[in-house]
């Protein structure tokens, strides 16, 4: 929630083809809109409230086309990956994005992560998974371990068979 949803709803709504070019072109015209909220998000039973540019949940490191948002995320531990981008002005925030493509930006000091079984948060606006509309907030987020099953794929974490 956050920036990110305002950047793929734009990107959704450019009428050319859809190239990563399109999601920058979104960045850059949503970037002078972009306002961190105020969010309460419970992380299984601690509570926290935040003003923010943006909150990911992820079970796997990347989004956006290839950014390690989630950088240490395993999509077998049980557990959801929750990155907090804080009170980030502007220019910081678009500074930022290229240490999103590589995971640095988890060493930035309005940046914190997270993990949890459950995640909620509660607030203004609407979340997105994979890009597609998830609804408006509040939402509750659950792991549910080995709820999907890939054909190929090990459903047993490293070490434990």
């Amino acid at each position: 929630c956050g920036f990110p949803t305002t950047v793929n709803e734009r990107a959704n709504r450019l009428q050319f083809s859809a190239s990563p070019r399109k999601y920058t072109l979104a960045t850059l015209l949503e970037l002078p809109r972009m306002t961190p909220l105020h969010y309460q998000i419970t992380l299984d039973d601690k509570s926290l409230e935040t003003t923010a540019a943006a909150i990911v949940v992820a079970n796997t490191p990347y989004f956006g086309g290839g950014m390690r948002i989630c950088p240490e995320a395993d999509p077998i531990d049980g557990l959801l990956d929750v990155c907090v981008i804080g009170d980030l002005d502007r220019l910081d925030l678009l500074r930022s994005l290229q240490q999103v493509r590589t995971g640095r930006h988890v060493d930035h000091p309005k940046v914190a992560m997270y993990r949890a079984g459950v995640v909620g948060i509660e607030g203004v606006g609407t979340m997105r998974a994979d890009g597609e509309p998830l609804g408006d907030l509040s939402v509750v987020l659950r792991a549910e371990p080995e709820a999907l099953l890939v054909a190929g794929a090990t459903t047993a974490a490293p070490g434990h068979g």
